[in-house]
């Protein structure tokens, strides 16, 4: 959706087909791990505490592991799935407090998407405007209280080695980058219409 203008027509016919094509575009995402990312729960180890001391056996590790779960799967079913991978009755598999289900998808159909595609492709003339699954976690779970359609965006262009910085060593973006949160921002809150967001 979006994104046929840009492409070729091998491309194109590639994504008008999928009934008969996508292990095909699966098979190329795969190739990436961006693209990867895309099509299924992600897995990182982030805490592991074990020994204290190098020639002592230690009696207990533990290790968190930090999921961001695909749209089509639940908490339950991540839990399931490592127990099985697991198998060991002496290993414990339970979920943190912060254990959360992925958020719904938002109506690209709405007038909410299309307030922010017209915004963006006036403070970027010529920018091709294509909707896609953010796999971080973001504060934006908590308006899903206020509205059932909650867009993510981050309205810069990130250059060699930005996707890395994030949450990651010198995270930053560029003062001309700033400059296309503010402008972005600044035209898309001046106007909206008022009218609210179901």
């Amino acid at each position: 959706m979006g994104m046929a203008p840009a492409t070729g027509f091998i491309r194109r016919m590639t994504s008008a087909n999928l009934w008969l094509l996508e292990p095909l575009v699966e098979g190329a995402m795969r190739a990436s791990p961006a693209g990867a990312a895309q099509l299924h729960t992600t897995i990182a180890p982030t805490i592991i505490t074990g020994g204290v001391k190098d020639n002592v056996m230690p009696p207990e590790a533990k290790a968190r592991v930090n999921f961001r779960i695909h749209p089509r799967d639940t908490v339950e079913g991540v839990i399931e799935k490592v127990r099985r991978a697991v198998a060991d009755d002496q290993v414990d598999v339970a979920p943190t407090h912060e254990g959360r289900n992925p958020s719904p998808v938002s109506d690209m159909n709405g007038t909410q998407y299309a307030h922010i595609k017209r915004t963006l492709e006036a403070v970027r003339p010529g920018v091709l405007v294509v909707p896609t699954l953010v796999i971080a976690g973001t504060d934006s779970r908590y308006y899903f209280k206020l509205t059932k359609n909650v867009f993510r965006i981050i309205p810069v262009e990130l250059g060699d080695g930005d996707l890395q910085r994030i949450h990651g060593t010198n995270e930053r973006i560029s003062i001309a980058s700033a400059r296309q949160v503010a402008d972005y921002y600044y035209t898309l809150m001046s106007t909206m219409d008022g009218q609210q967001t179901p």
